[in-house]
């Protein structure tokens, strides 16, 4: 998946630069880059999950983010440092209820490790019981 220079940038320098379990969303443009990210300053977080502030950024995507130009594609947060860092179980399934709210055929879960960056593609088909879990590869 490619992404813009300045997303990557504007995560690492905030998303990056946090403690763990702070995030936001980003978008993927008509050329199908993903081109913009909105940090969620506004999100509650637990000890080991990200809380994000619905509200706020429902707003700010119908504000923002209309097709064609822009469309909502993912969420991003911070992990503590681990070995094999994967999306949780309840990454997973905030993916596929997202998903299924809006309709989406694939939804991708960018985990921030400090300065490392992990790229999830979380897809389900309508009629199938189960979904995957990829991991892809960041490209700029």
């Amino acid at each position: 998946m490619h992404f813009s220079k300045d997303v990557l940038t504007e995560i690492e320098n905030t998303i990056g630069a946090l403690k763990p379990e702070c995030g936001g969303i980003i978008a993927m443009n008509q050329d199908g880059i993903i081109s913009d990210f909105y940090f969620d300053i506004d999100a509650g977080s637990g000890k080991a999950s990200y809380v994000p502030s619905r509200l706020t950024i429902q707003n700010y995507v119908r504000k923002n983010w209309s097709l064609p130009n822009r469309q909502f594609c993912g969420v991003v947060h911070s992990h503590p440092l681990c070995n094999t860092c994967e999306p949780s179980y309840i990454d997973i399934n905030m993916a596929l209820k997202i998903m299924s709210i809006n309709k989406m055929e694939k939804f991708y879960l960018l985990l921030v490790l400090g300065s490392e960056m992990k790229l999830f593609c979380v897809t389900k088909e309508e009629n199938e019981e189960q979904s995957s879990c990829i991991e892809e590869k960041i490209e700029i």
